[in-house]
């Protein structure tokens, strides 16, 4: 049976998750969805699709809200969802997700969580080494989880304990201020003008203006252009100034570049 997991990334949690994934299902196709909304259409393709993307506010990325409103003829075909988080008790996106699918006259075989390293740095710090050592190690044996059941066709959902908080974090704290993300993105005289904030950011946010990044009123808060700037002078507000960064060991900032499909 072919497969075809759909990306979305910004510090390359849940593109590892899905190269590990497409491994272990086999007959597998990797395909980013900035380069598929780049697009005048998204045509799904594949026996069943995945849809791979990091937990927001509870929820989705902005961008994959976009690609399941733009999605074309998925009624046919099984869609099951991988979701990548820093927290165990995080996540709300089975209800949104299934009313989407509704929308598209298609169902909601299987919704997915992998716990990976904390990423998140305009509100929590990193983790310990220990802990992201421990929660990397695991990993394995959650994808051995995710591609058994998804192998057998049966329905299977983990569960969300804080799904009921959804409601009250997605759309008061990140919806209604994508506009807004932008402006709170400063730089320090440590910039070097590299660029690669721009080169990573999946929604061209990002401008190199006089040898230095400028933000657009397209943020949708992925935080690449935070944990990828490999002289750590990106800032956010002043949430990040004495925090450390964090990227995927064995994804690199252009791997991340590449999804927008240019």
């Amino acid at each position: 049976m072919k497969t075809t997991l759909y990306w979305f990334s910004g510090t390359g949690n849940t593109l590892k998750a899905a190269l590990l994934l497409a491994e272990r299902l086999g007959d597998c196709e990797l395909k980013p969805i900035m380069g598929e909304l780049a697009g005048e259409r998204i045509e799904l393709t594949g026996d069943r699709v995945g849809i791979c993307f990091p937990l927001y506010f509870l929820s989705f990325p902005k961008p994959v809200m976009d690609f399941l409103a733009r999605m074309e003829n998925p009624s046919a075909i099984p869609l099951f969802a991988v979701v990548t988080r820093g927290f165990t008790p995080m996540g709300g996106v089975l209800w949104p997700f299934k009313k989407a699918c509704r929308l598209k006259r298609t169902d909601l075989t299987g919704l997915f969580y992998l716990d990976m390293p904390n990423n998140d740095i305009t509100l929590f710090d990193l983790e310990s080494e220990a802990i992201v050592a421990t929660k990397m190690g695991k990993l394995p044996a959650e994808i051995e989880r995710v591609s058994a059941s998804i192998a057998s066709g049966r329905k299977k959902y983990d569960f969300e304990p804080l799904g009921w908080v959804r409601p009250f974090r997605h759309k008061p704290a990140y919806l209604n201020h994508l506009k807004e993300f932008g402006k709170k993105f400063t730089v320090g005289d440590s910039c070097v003008g590299c660029g690669i904030c721009s080169k990573v950011c999946p929604v061209g946010n990002i401008q190199i203006e006089g040898g230095k990044p400028v933000w657009g009123a397209r943020c949708v808060l992925c935080e690449a252009c935070l944990n990828w700037c490999p002289e750590r002078a990106v800032q956010f507000a002043e949430a990040t100034g004495h925090k450390g960064r964090y990227t995927c060991a064995g994804i690199s900032s252009q791997d991340i570049s590449l999804q927008k499909g240019l």
